[in-house]
């Protein structure tokens, strides 16, 4: 028809779930749809998607009326198949493994069964927080960042677990969709303390920027100060004709000393000096 233009996908590995738009801007990355990085429920791309863009994964979303959604992180879908609502393991020592050589095989739906232990100081583990230095702050994981954070290890033990008792028993379903959600939040959790990371650092920056703005101004203050003692002591001096006032025309700080010069046009004079 007169007046219609040609259509192109979006690029590999992008999505989204509008009808057609009539700019790129609206393809997202699939494992960004469904997600707040990708604008979510109001965003172009509101349905979880795969790294290869399909809908809905099994193992990896709870379904809802006419689409599906992620699980808070740290936590998981109560199934592999048509999953209906999230599930997380208690608080407690980890106690899916009671002896070692009769491994048990579980399903998804079981895990919420079975304890496990959030990291202890903040996240550090049983070394501790290391020693900060004039150029390197650690910080601790927010209580939310380390609980979902200890979970996904478990949920890659319990990955593990698996495995293992296929070798040791045989006859364990190894369940491959927990390993692909524990990848995926994990990215997306490091992506959100990566963020908070950096905005606690321009935070930083921004108080230290007024810090020096408010010591410059100080020091502005101290230098015309200096030059109005330099006028009293050179009108002192001179009685031969009215001294103009000193001012400042070099006002530096230089470690802890400010180094300053003060300048009148009668006389016609500089004087230069430091103070502590």
């Amino acid at each position: 028809q007169i007046g219609s233009s040609t259509c192109t996908a979006c690029d590999a590995g992008t999505a989204h779930d509008l009808y057609a738009m009539s700019t790129p801007g609206s393809c997202t990355r699939c494992e960004y749809c469904g997600h707040h990085r990708g604008g979510g429920i109001e965003g172009p791309c509101p349905v979880p998607k795969s790294s290869d863009c399909v809908d809905c994964s099994d193992g990896m979303v709870v379904f809802t009326p006419g689409s599906c959604e992620y699980c808070p992180l740290g936590e998981m879908p109560d199934s592999v198949e048509v999953a209906t609502s999230c599930i997380r393991f208690a608080e407690g020592d980890f106690d899916a493994v009671p002896d070692p050589n009769d491994r048990q095989c579980y399903v998804r739906s079981e895990y919420e069964q079975f304890a496990c232990p959030v990291t202890g100081n903040g996240g550090w583990g049983t070394p501790g927080r290391p020693g900060d230095t004039d150029m390197k702050k650690h910080l601790d994981l927010t209580a939310d960042e380390n609980t979902a954070c200890s979970n996904l290890v478990c949920m890659g033990a319990f990955y593990e677990l698996a495995e293992i008792t296929a070798r040791q028993k045989g006859d364990c379903a190894v369940d491959t969709s927990l390993r692909v959600l524990c990848e995926w939040s994990v990215a997306r959790l490091n992506e959100d303390i990566h963020d908070r990371e950096t905005k606690a650092n321009a935070e930083e920056e921004s108080k230290e920027l007024k810090h020096r703005q408010q010591v410059l101004a100080n020091v502005v203050l101290g230098c015309t100060k200096i030059c109005e003692e330099v006028t009293a002591i050179e009108d002192a001096m001179e009685d031969a004709f009215d001294v103009e006032p000193f001012v400042p025309t070099r006002c530096e700080v230089v470690g802890l000393t400010v180094h300053y010069t003060c300048t009148s046009s009668r006389p016609n004079k500089n004087v230069e000096g430091t103070r502590n």
